[in-house]
């Protein structure tokens, strides 16, 4: 007539078990729980304000904050468990928050490989696409202020534009500008150059910057 009990992998007797069970009873010895009501008021805004600090901090510091907030919990729990009293949580800090921390680091990873891609289609409007990649990996190089740099600079302008473009329609003018450009364009990037910008139906372009070219001139 011997059962094992959940402590320490022991086997009670059924009569001490009833023995337990009846004592429990009439000296009012069981784990003691608060209402409904109070558990709810004390663990949603606790669930609240630790999900909203996960979002907001970066993944690193998030991980902390569910380490940490499981780590107190346990503790707490445990704590409560020695006076005869139950805190609930297993659920928040074992599952949702982890979920929370899993869920803002996937959308982290997500809105910043967006914006890299952003920002590399903005630097392929002056950059060779390779050089474009490269500067998001030199953040220095984007830094206030630039840094001193030995460069080669070239103005190119279209032979005789003021001339060319007077006899010529807007639109037109508008579609043999867009052209060239394009082909230019084109040359620069092929040539590792950086397209500073369109001044009238000239361009002005850099090789050297902003990342470093040994031949530079050459190019």
């Amino acid at each position: 007539d011997s059962f094992r009990i959940p402590y320490q992998g022991r086997q009670m007797f059924g009569v001490e078990l009833q023995a337990t069970a009846a004592a429990n009873l009439m000296q009012r010895h069981w784990l003691k729980r608060a209402s409904v009501q109070l558990e709810s008021a004390l663990l949603l805004p606790v669930a609240a304000l630790m999900a909203l600090l996960i979002l907001s901090v970066s993944v690193l510091w998030g991980v902390v904050t569910v380490l940490c907030g499981i780590v107190v919990w346990a503790a707490l729990s445990y704590t409560a468990f020695l006076s005869g009293w139950f805190v609930p949580g297993l659920v928040l800090f074992g599952l949702i928050l982890p979920v929370t921390l899993i869920a803002s680091t996937l959308a982290y990873y997500l809105f910043t490989y967006r914006a890299q891609q952003k920002i590399e289609e903005a630097f392929r409007l002056y950059l060779p696409p390779q050089m474009a990649r490269q500067m998001l990996t030199r953040t220095k190089s984007l830094q206030l202020g630039g840094e001193s740099v030995h460069a080669t600079a070239l103005f190119a302008d279209i032979s005789r534009f003021t001339s060319i473009i007077e006899k010529m329609s807007a639109a037109d003018a508008v579609s043999m500008l867009n052209e060239y450009f394009t082909l230019i364009a084109d040359v620069i990037f092929s040539n590792q150059g950086t397209l500073i910008k369109y001044i009238g139906g000239a361009v002005f372009v850099v090789f050297c910057a902003p990342l470093p070219l040994q031949n530079h001139a050459e190019l």
